[in-house]
């Protein structure tokens, strides 16, 4: 928590924390998976570039779920730069 709150006290920085939840794989192995992230990031994505506030976006993802709000902030001329990882999931 010491990184996400040293986070949010950057300027024109959001950490955006979504709630998490206990799910099973097949075989009965516990995990926990982040739910509501996505579309408040997508949301905020589209709206901050279609009102002006951003030039600028840097998402960091590993799946294709941003392409839809990634093509309209580009459409409102914000430049996005994506960052992400190959590894697959822990689970």
């Amino acid at each position: 928590m010491r990184f996400f709150n040293a986070l949010n006290r950057l300027e024109r920085f959001e950490v955006i924390q979504g709630k998490t939840v206990k799910r099973y794989t097949s075989d009965g192995k516990e995990y926990f998976t982040q739910k509501g992230v996505d579309v408040r990031l997508a949301v905020d994505l589209v709206r901050l570039s279609w009102v002006g506030h951003i030039k600028v976006a840097v998402l960091v993802a590993g799946d294709n779920d941003f392409v839809p709000a990634v093509k309209a902030a580009k459409d409102a001329g914000v430049i996005v730069k994506l960052y992400y990882s190959q590894k697959k999931s822990l689970r």
